[in-house]
Formats: structure tokens, sequence, C-alpha cells
């Protein structure tokens, strides 16, 4: 299996290809859509000294010298190369079966978290090298078909990219050798596989649960919107002006202040109505916290309606609730995965129409439910790595109190209730929980908040110690190099990295507490737990759907309910721990938690099957929700 693969192959193979393909344009050529086809495919095969230059014009059942030479190399490379393995998969090839290398994940991983330009061109100029055929790139940018474009052009456009793609990568693999990154970009790469296959497995959502939740939100909205026009009284709320009166001169609400006690105002020196400023005001009266209780749930509201329930009522309504989703690499600073919707046409109120998608990883969690099965006798499973941030950083850190309370299953979140009530914030443990973690990512309690939450704060880190010592290490290790090698071997950068204030605080103190933590967690440990899910499910009738952030959703017949168990547990637990000592060099000390789902819609039953799996092979196991 490709997941056996180690990280220096693409140092010291002599056996690989380098291929483009130059396709139709729906969609900027995707092969998920079914009307896109091949026109031209060029590739290079190397075998030790010798390099065959070779091309084929035709469509994907024209593609069998290609098929053969991929499928005989050691690896596949190319600049984007999901886009290339999204083809091979219509070309009939098994994806499972190839080793993906690419130069734009190799320059992402080199970055770190710098956002920088990665097109071919951009890298191809960066490397000294000469840049694309210009007329035919113009041409293709200004939306140009590339059947349009005569062959010749196309075929020696082709040809350069094969080229300049195989001269970057010759350039970038001494890098990653010299900074210790070739773990990490062989994971990148071996995970795109995965998500290349995942992209042609559409999501189901159920009409008659859609339809309710649309309705019920339409109808929400609209009563909030009359009680709050009557609180307000004849003012029109899309006023920031009007908004601005009735907050501050009326209600009397504090204006936010920032640093040393400024007043935080536009630009121009108005005052702040917008959604990030009304979340963080504090209500000291109870009118004050009916205006703010109603406003949030309007604008909780109104964003279910436009970001997610319009696009799956026309998803249900035009496409029989089926859509794709495209999981992405080279987007995030952290190098987590992002998502992002393949376009469908949908009406809008004022009745014009849009293309839109929708964005699965920050869809909110209840509409998990709207989810069916593809068919009736299919159920929906989700696998979930339980407080796998907050595990990473234990074991980062070594801190035997976190071990401690993961290896015996003390619930944490309790110790967040009980702090903030001790401290005059009544919350009950579910209203808790989102404060759990807040000093896990540098937060302390703003001036803003509820002052039970920096008591809170502080309590974490008193707890902690061996977390709060690590982080703060971090922050000075980065003031000083601008830099930060996570225990994992990831490299992010801070190059201007500053002391601020009075000399009390680090600049990017936030970031460089979170990306080691969150990148470990799920840039790392979920994606390669991903990985040998999709490797461990082949020839079963499992079908992967799906992974947003830190659970593995899938779909399978009622029959395989017992393999889907064991093989999630498995590959988030077990097989995460022998990737990370064999291709990581790193071994993991705290047990992984593992939560189980199975209904048949997306998470929508209070049964949960739990696992605590400890690296030395012992389990535990309980259920709750029964």
């Amino acid at each position: 299996m490709t997941i056996k693969t180690k990280p220096d192959i693409y140092r010291k193979s002599d056996n690989y290809v380098i291929l483009d393909f130059e396709t139709t344009n729906l969609d900027k050529g995707s092969a998920t859509n079914p009307a896109n086809q091949i026109i031209l495919a060029c590739w290079t095969v190397v075998r030790g000294q010798n390099a065959v230059h070779k091309h084929k014009f035709g469509s994907e059942f024209e593609m069998s010298e290609l098929v053969h030479d991929v499928l005989a190399a050691d690896y596949l490379l190319a600049q984007n190369v999901k886009f290339e393995l999204q083809w091979l998969r219509r070309c009939g090839v098994n994806l499972r079966r190839v080793v993906p290398a690419d130069t734009l994940l190799a320059e992402w991983v080199l970055n770190g978290n710098i956002k920088k330009p990665m097109n071919l061109g951009t890298l191809s100029a960066n490397c000294g090298l000469s840049t694309k055929e210009s007329v035919v790139d113009q041409l293709i940018k200004s939306g140009v078909c590339p059947s349009e474009i005569p062959k010749a052009w196309l075929l020696k456009y082709c040809k350069k990219d094969v080229e300049l793609c195989w001269e970057i990568h010759k350039q970038q693999l001494p890098k990653l050798e010299a900074n210790k990154l070739e773990h990490i970009y062989l994971t990148r790469c071996l995970v795109t596989a995965v998500l290349a296959n995942i992209s042609f497995n559409k999501m189901t959502l159920d009409p008659d649960r859609v339809r309710i939740a649309y309705d019920e939100a339409v109808a929400a909205k609209n009563k909030l919107e009359e009680e709050l026009s009557h609180m307000a009284g004849d003012i029109n709320l899309a006023s920031h002006k009007q908004l601005a009166e009735f907050l501050y001169d009326k209600l009397k609400f504090q204006e936010l202040t920032g640093y040393r006690g400024k007043l935080l105002r536009t630009p121009g020196g108005a005052r702040l109505t917008d959604k990030e400023t009304l979340e963080k005001l504090v209500a000291r009266t109870p009118e004050q916290r009916e205006f703010l209780t109603k406003y949030k749930e309007l604008a909780k509201h109104e964003a279910s309606i436009t970001k997610s329930l319009l696009f799956y009522e026309q998803a249900c309504r035009s496409h029989s609730g089926q859509y794709s989703a495209s999981l992405n690499m080279a987007r995030t600073a952290t190098h987590r995965l992002s998502s992002s919707g393949v376009p469908i046409t949908i009406s809008l109120p004022d009745g014009s129409k849009q293309e839109r998608g929708i964005q699965l990883q920050n869809q909110s969690r209840d509409f998990k439910r709207l989810y069916r099965a593809s068919s009736q006798d299919k159920l929906i499973g989700e696998a979930d790595s339980a407080q796998i941030e907050f595990r990473v950083a234990g074991d980062f850190a070594n801190d035997p109190v976190a071990y401690y309370e993961v290896a015996n299953e003390i619930d944490v979140h309790a110790f967040t209730r009980d702090t903030l009530n001790e401290n005059g914030m009544k919350v009950d443990r579910t209203h808790a929980k989102p404060y759990t973690f807040k000093p896990l990512y540098g937060g302390r309690g703003g001036a803003n908040e509820h002052p039970a939450v920096r008591e809170y704060c502080e309590a974490f880190r008193d707890k902690y110690k061996a977390i709060s010592k690590m982080q703060e290490h971090w922050t000075r290790v980065v003031l000083s190099n601008k830099k930060l090698r996570t225990p994992l071997g990831m490299v992010y950068y801070w190059p201007d990295c500053t002391v601020e204030g009075k000399g009390n605080y680090i600049k990017y103190t936030t970031q460089i507490y979170n990306f080691p933590v969150q990148g470990g967690a799920t840039a790392e440990i979920v994606p390669i737990a991903l990985l040998h899910f999709w490797h461990r499910t082949e020839g079963t009738e499992i079908t992967l759907l799906m992974t947003v952030h830190d659970s593995i959703v899938s779909e399978f017949p009622p029959h395989e309910r017992e393999r889907w168990e064991h093989l999630s547990k498995q590959c988030m637990s077990t097989d995460v721990f022998e990737y990370l000592k064999t291709n990581y060099n790193y071994t993991f000390k705290f047990p992984l938690g593992v939560g189980t789902k199975v209904s048949t819609h997306w998470g929508d039953t209070k049964k949960e099957t739990l696992y605590n799996v400890f690296p030395d092979g012992r389990e535990t196991k309980r259920s709750k929700g029964e």
C-alpha cells in the first residue's frame, strides 16, 4: 500500500512520471463535471538517466499508454496534482496505487504559514526558469476553451508545463531535505489522492428535513425582525448611524475599548455596529440583554438562511438533493484542510440567479442532521477524533495532569463550569464547553468578557502547567528566531514578530499558541487517519464521503457496520501511532480518543460509542446516550 511509502522516495527514486492534462474548461476543467473531456496529455517518463517525452490527443478512453506508465512508476509528479489525479480516475486508474508528488504542495510546505503565489509561472520565475507560453496562457485565462486552441500551440504549451514542473521539482527536493520537511510533504501528497477520490462522491440532503428547517428559519427571522423593530421604534436597523444611536445613546451600551482603553471605532470615527462588535458588547441591564439576545438570534437565522439553507433548499428542488464538495490543500495557514462547494445555480428571493456552493468545513453542526445516506438501505457513520487538539497539546508538553485526565476519561468541561460558577458566571456544562480550551489558543479573557473568563483562563494555565510553559517557550523561540519547528516537524514563520506594548506581549502570541496544536491535530493526525481509512476500506462497501476537521464521514449498508466501527477505531488510533513513529520519528504517548455515531442521517443520534486507545494497545470502550 502507498501508506508504507517512505519520506525519501522523491529524492531517491529514479522511476517517475511528470504529467500535465489539457481539458475542456467547464468548472475550471474539473473531472467531476461529466461534460468535460481530456483534449491532450503530455508526460515525461523518467527511468534512471533516461527521459522519454510522450503526448496523446484524445479522450479518457484513449490513455492506455499513459495509464500503464503511471502505474509502473514509483510516483507521479504534477503541478496541482489533484487535478491530474481526478482525470486519471476517469481514465480508470485506482488512485490507491499512485504515490503523488506536487510542486504546488512542496512550495506550500516550504512556505509554512507564509502566503505566497504558488502558480506554475511564479514558481518558474522564482527558480530562474523561463516563463510559460504566454499566448496560450492568456487565451486560457481569458476563458477560451483549450479545445478551440490550435493543436500545435496547445502541444507546445503543455510540453512546456511538464518541463517547468520537472525543473521546479528538482530544485525543491534539496530544500525539503535540508529543512527536514520530507515527511510533511509526503503526507500532504498521499492525502491528496484521498481528496481527489472523495470529490466524486456526492453529499445527499433530505428534502423533507430541509424544507422544515428552511421554513422554520424564515418564520423565526420574520418574527425577530418584528420584535426588534418594535423595541427600536421607528428606525432602520440596517442604518449604521441609527443603530449606533439606539445602542449607545438609548440603550447606553458601553463602547468596546482596545489597547490602553482607547475606544474602538471605524477609520472615520463612527461608533461600531458590525456583527463582531455586537457579539462582544456586554449587557448590564434587562433591556440590553433582551436586545442582544434577539439581535444575535436574528443574525444567526439570517446567516443560516443565506449561507446554508437557501442552498440546501435549491439543491433539493433542482438537483435531487445531491451536490459535490471539494476538499482542498494549500489554502490555510495552519495547513488543515479547507473545503469549497462545486457551484450550482440557485434562485435568490429577489428572483435573480446565482452560482453558489457550500463550504462544508464551517457549516453549523445543527445542519448535519439534514444529510442522509444516498439510499434507504444505507447508514451514515461519523467517526470523531475526540479532544484531539487538547491531547496533542498535552502530548507535545508531556503534561502529567492532562495525561491523567485523558487516560482516566475525566470530564474536563466540568472544571470549566465549576470555575466559571465560582467566579460569578452561572453556566451549565454545555454553555461552559466553548470556554474550556480558550486558554489553549492564547485566550486570557478580554476586557469585554465576564471577569470569570479571565479567572478561568488563569486556572487553566495553572492546572496544565507543562502546556502553559511549553507555549510560553514557543513565543520566546519565535521572538528570537522568527520561526518555530513543531514537535512533528512542521515549520511556521513569523518574520516580523516583536515585543509590543510595555514589553509584556509578544506579537502573534495567539497564532504561536494555536498553529502547532491545531496543525498537529488537524493537518497531520486526522489526515493520517483519513489516509489509512481510505486504504483499509478498499474492497468493502464502505464509501468515504467527507472529512470535517476532526471527523470522518462515510456511508455503508447495515451489514458493514461492525467492520466500519473496527476500521474507524484502528485508523484513528493504532494506525496514527505507527505512522507517526515510522515517518515522523515521533512517539505519541497519550491515548487517542475515537467517538463513533451511526444513523440514517449524519450524526442524528444521541448514542455514541467512545474508545480510548493507548499506544501500547490497551483500550477502553463505553457508550453514552443510550
